[in-house]
């Protein structure tokens, strides 16, 4: 009996709605090509796309989900470049000169007006400062490429000692069988490491 009221609160909990201090705020963006009334709402970023070392946006939008930023990250000039805000309709504003082609360096012919809004709403929103010319850890390529290769260092370090482990056993084997008599080997012996 209690542990059937205790299901009943427990469901009653999970499909009640969120209260309002738990809801995550929504922003506001503007949106082209496809989006009814020209915008979009998103709990993440807004986003404002430019060809390469031009000023007219292709296009601007929202991104969906909280570790989409890998859009952001500009890393082949040959691609558009994709720049994310997290303010109302952020995205409507557009720079005055030609766009940077890397997030790791800042050109030089930004205007001192540009590049002082540009510091002052990163530092607004708690982001690591872009004109930094080490690249930060918590970049997502970043941290999927050291675990992918922490990951193979250890594969290849198990198996190294899987190998070493059975040779050593094998060793092992064939000593004990030469020290009880038997002087023959055969290849049925000595097992294929391969």
């Amino acid at each position: 009996m209690l542990a059937g009221a205790l299901l009943a609160v427990a469901a009653a909990a999970l499909l009640a709605p969120a209260p309002l201090a738990a809801r995550v705020r929504q922003i506001q963006c503007a949106c082209s090509p496809g989006c009814p009334h020209d915008t979009c709402t998103t709990e993440y970023q807004c986003y404002t796309q430019y060809m390469h070392d031009e000023l007219k946006p292709l296009a601007y939008g929202c991104l969906r989900r909280s570790r989409n930023n890998l859009l952001c990250e500009n890393k082949v000039p040959n691609i558009p470049t994709v720049i994310c805000c997290d303010t109302d309709f952020c995205n409507r504003r557009t720079p005055s000169t030609t766009m940077p082609s890397s997030s790791l360096e800042m050109p030089s012919e930004i205007p001192p007006n540009i590049l002082s809004h540009i510091l002052a709403e990163a530092k607004s929103t708690n982001k690591p400062d872009f004109t930094s010319k080490l690249y930060p850890l918590d970049k997502p390529m970043v941290l999927s490429a050291l675990f992918v290769g922490l990951f193979f260092l250890l594969a290849i370090l198990w198996f190294g000692f899987y190998l070493l482990h059975k040779q050593s056993r094998t060793v092992k084997r064939l000593w004990k069988n030469r020290s009880q008599g038997e002087m023959t080997l055969s290849l049925m012996d000595v097992p294929s490491t391969c």
